[in-house]
Order: C-alpha cells, then sequence, then structure tokens
C-alpha cells in the first residue's frame, strides 16, 4: 500500500483515516464508500479540486496564504467565496470536518458553510452558521419549508487561530437534536434551539463554502482542508 499526501492512503482507492472517537462513522463500512468528496486546500497553482472526482471548485475572489498550519485559502468576507457539488441525496446523514480559521467572531450569519444556495427555500439542506445571530456557534438541518429546522448551538472557540472541526447532520433523529460538534478533537456541549421534525435525505445539490449562496453572508478567514462522508 502506498502512502500519499496529507494522510491520504492508496490501495486501488482513495481512503482518508476516519474521524476521531465519537464521529461514529459506520465501521462496517470502508471509510472510501462513505467519503463524499475530499478538498485540500493547501496545494497553491488554480482552483482547489475534489480528489475523489478531480472537479475544480468553484472559487472566487478567495487568495492564498498562510496560517499555524501553512498554506490555506483567505477569504475576504466581502466577495470571496467557494462551491463543490457534492450528491448526499443517497443518505440522511453527513459529517463534515473543516481545518478553519475563522477571523472574528460576530453576531451577523456569516456562514462558514451551507449544502445548497439556501437552507430557508431548499430540501435537503445544512448549515454552519460560525456568527449565529444570537451569538453562538450555530448547526441546522432544514426542511426547505422556511419553517422546519432541527440543530443546535454551541460556543464559539478562539477566533484567528486554526482549529479543526467536525460537525454531524442527521435528519432522521424526529424532534431530538440532530446536530453535534467536535472542535480538536473535543465535544462540544450542544444547546438544543430548534427541534422541528426534519425528514427525508439530504439533497444532491451543492455545497457553498465562507458564503450564501456566493451572493451574500460571506465569511472572513481561511480554509484548510474538508472532508465530506455520507454518514454520522
Amino acid at each position: 500500500m502506498g502512502r500519499g499526501r496529507a494522510g491520504l492512503t492508496w490501495d486501488g482507492n482513495p481512503r482518508v483515516k476516519p474521524p476521531f472517537g465519537a464521529a461514529r462513522i459506520n465501521r462496517n463500512a470502508r471509510h472510501a464508500d462513505q467519503l463524499a468528496a475530499c478538498v485540500l486546500f493547501n496545494e497553491q497553482g488554480g482552483a482547489p479540486y475534489d480528489l475523489l472526482t478531480g472537479t475544480r471548485l468553484t472559487f472566487t475572489s478567495a487568495s492564498w496564504g498562510v496560517n499555524a498550519r501553512g498554506l490555506m485559502t483567505v477569504y475576504n468576507g466581502s466577495s470571496g467565496w467557494a462551491a463543490l457539488p457534492v450528491n448526499l441525496s443517497g443518505t440522511d446523514k453527513c459529517t463534515l470536518i473543516i481545518d478553519a480559521t475563522w477571523d472574528a467572531f460576530a453576531n451577523n450569519d456569516d456562514l462558514m458553510a451551507e449544502y445548497t444556495p439556501n437552507q430557508n427555500t431548499n430540501a435537503g439542506s445544512l448549515i454552519v452558521d460560525a456568527n449565529g445571530s444570537t451569538g453562538f456557534f450555530a448547526l441546522r438541518v432544514s426542511q426547505g419549508d422556511a419553517a422546519t429546522y432541527n440543530g443546535g448551538n454551541f460556543t464559539r472557540p478562539t477566533a484567528a487561530v486554526p482549529h479543526t472541526y467536525m460537525f454531524t447532520f442527521n435528519r432522521d433523529t424526529g424532534t431530538a437534536l440532530g446536530t453535534f460538534a467536535w472542535v480538536d478533537g473535543i465535544a462540544q456541549s450542544m444547546t438544543q434551539a430548534e427541534a422541528g421534525n426534519v425528514t427525508g435525505n439530504f439533497a444532491n445539490n451543492t455545497l457553498y463554502l465562507m458564503c450564501r449562496g456566493g451572493t451574500a453572508l460571506f465569511g472572513a478567514g481561511k480554509l484548510g482542508r474538508l472532508l465530506v462522508y455520507s454518514g454520522v
């Protein structure tokens, strides 16, 4: 078995070391079978791409920079964003792992990630709202009817330093909490903020990073790695 860059191994299929501890990725399935997207933003030269498919990300008004972990992509909080098509329509559960530095927290709903252009109007959505308007880091899944949401909030970590975030989203919990978070391997205490009965699988859509649909809620910070798993 050969070993590639950034923890990837190769034995006929790309594989990534599974998330730590309590992520509860289904250990009965090969991790490659659950990996839906893998993007390394720390390789300069053209738009980043999904290592699984070779698909280039939409990469707009973003640039390259460094933080304590090395080369990353930089988003200015006013016009920079990225996006990648990801098909999650075969599952009602998923996990995102994002290496990110968030410049400064505020209460203006600027986003780290959103699946679909707008969770309020698109079924099968999820959202990672680093600048939640209530003063917390907010995670949600939504029905897309502007009324039915499920998710929780957790205390924001230190801004302006790199963190590894892991978020799990489950659309099959009824009114019980369906979102959880780990920061640098530590489970976060989640407070349920929405208790809607969200149902059905995720969409076959686009994962937007540091924005809403490429038009609003632009996040300011840096990204270094993105993994999307079709499971929790």
